[in-house]
């Protein structure tokens, strides 16, 4: 029996008492004299007493519902706690088991390899190889290697905007995190109030900046409306976008036609050319001081417009990027990706997407940068590294992007190299690069948000 419907059954049982204490008491009354006769004083008191009691079980039942519903709730916060930490450790298990096949198949192929009679005859071979390569990396560490001079980058070189370390050069690149499962949640809260202090000291100076959105497509009309509404919801408003459909055979213009009723968005259609045609089409038309990158597959969170812009002119930078989170088919945030900037380590291996990446528009007079039309992967990566390197870059730690990385539909970079040629492709572009490894590091990496961010804020 619960508790509520207990002190329904004492509540009923006193009524029923107090009932019979005053219908005796009123007969009493009307028996002459009895206002003297302490039996009609007891039963008033009793009946006094009675009712106290009855008030005291409806607290009691009030304070049961309460408890109750109290309860519910929390064993519902905790049932999802817990299908979300079954999800995490499903996709944890299924992870850790394609790890051990893949182990346990290169060490089948080791085994085997090990085995033949072509391995013990070729050790002199591998030994003399060992001391070559060894020979190769003392080699590099002694020798003085120089960037050549790039006439799109210099005259930024020659202003100081490139934060460049040339007695560090030849020094290992910093370990970036490229892709984890907890985010920084007071980083960020530190970040945003230094933010939200700086838009408010000129607000004027930053809801004037025009932003250039580029949005290229390719038959993904089930997907494109989540991210033009995330562009729409942007608390900043000067904006265009520039819907650059890349030759799409589905209703992808049809889905867009409606939204063209604001006269901010563009829809442009071009042959199927890949992405770094479809964003070098956006490129010029682009008109605003700072050009973004959205994919439609991926949505903004309504802040990052605003937060980015008041970032990049506060600190007078060239170009910046924020943090992620990704998601599955499901829509559930599996891991997060954000660390500060290191052209070397950047240089190794990508951890920066086009989705949260932003630059400032290049003069119609100067060099521009743009997408190598050439690849049809790893397009991202190749403009990254050249962009950097036209000034003051650093990263702004908050989520500011939902990444979609689930196995559905396809994107538009994904129309190439699908049985592979990956890995070749990422030494070409490592080549393209090489002559350019310097220590270009985040403008803001000497900066604790959680420890100087109320400080800095007081100084913009």
């Amino acid at each position: 029996m619960g508790s509520e419907e207990l002190a329904n059954r004492k509540e009923e049982g006193l009524l029923q008492v107090n009932h019979d204490a005053g219908a005796v008491l009123d007969s009493d009354r009307a028996t002459p004299g009895a206002d003297s006769d302490p039996r009609v004083r007891e039963l008033a008191y009793l009946k006094a007493e009675l009712e106290a009691a009855r008030q005291a079980l409806v607290c009691e039942r009030q304070r049961a519902v309460r408890q109750s519903a109290l309860h519910d709730e929390l064993e519902g916060k905790r049932s999802i706690r817990i299908a979300r930490l079954v999800a995490r450790g499903k996709t944890l298990k299924r992870r850790l088991a394609v790890q051990r096949q893949r182990a346990e198949a290169a060490e089948h192929v080791v085994r085997k390899l090990k085995s033949s009679s072509s391995w013990r005859v070729s050790a002199p071979l591998r030994e003399l190889v060992r001391t070559w390569r060894r020979f190769s990396r003392m080699l590099k560490r002694l020798a003085v290697r120089r960037p050549a001079p790039r006439p799109d980058v210099e005259p930024c070189r020659q202003e100081g905007n490139l934060q460049r370390d040339v007695g560090r050069e030849n020094a290992p690149p910093r370990m970036v995190r490229k892709r984890y499962a907890d985010w920084d949640h007071e980083t960020e809260r530190a970040f945003l109030a230094w933010i939200d202090k700086a838009y408010s000291s000129s607000p004027r100076r930053y809801d004037r900046t025009k932003a250039s959105i580029v949005l290229p497509t390719y038959n993904r009309a089930d997907v494109i409306g989540t991210a033009i509404d995330s562009v729409i919801a942007q608390s900043h408003a000067d904006w265009e976008l520039l819907i650059i459909d890349d030759g799409s055979k589905d209703a992808t213009a049809e889905v867009v036609q409606p939204y063209l009723a604001d006269p901010r968005i563009s829809y442009v259609e071009t042959p199927h050319n890949g992405v770094s045609s479809a964003r070098n089409r956006g490129l010029e038309r682009a008109r605003g001081e700072i050009v973004f990158y959205i994919d439609s597959d991926n949505w903004w969170k309504s802040n990052f417009l605003r937060t980015m812009i008041v970032f990049m002119k506060s600190e007078k930078l060239v170009s910046a990027y924020s943090g992620l989170e990704l998601l599955d088919d499901n829509g559930a945030v599996t891991d997060f990706r954000g660390d500060k900037f290191d052209w070397r380590a950047c240089y190794r291996e990508n951890f920066i997407d086009m989705n949260c990446f932003a630059h400032m528009a290049m003069p119609a007079s100067g060099a521009q940068v743009k997408f190598d039309e050439s690849l049809k992967r790893l397009v991202d990566w190749d403009f990254i590294l050249r962009m950097s390197l036209v000034g003051r870059i650093a990263y702004a730690p908050f989520v500011g992007v939902g990444y979609y990385a689930g196995a559905r539909g396809q994107r538009i970079t994904q129309t190439r190299f699908q049985n592979g040629g990956i890995k070749k492709l990422r030494r070409a572009i490592r080549k393209k690069h090489d002559s350019e490894k310097i220590d270009h590091r985040d403008a803001m990496i000497d900066i604790d948000w959680t420890e100087a961010g109320a400080a800095r804020s007081e100084g913009v």
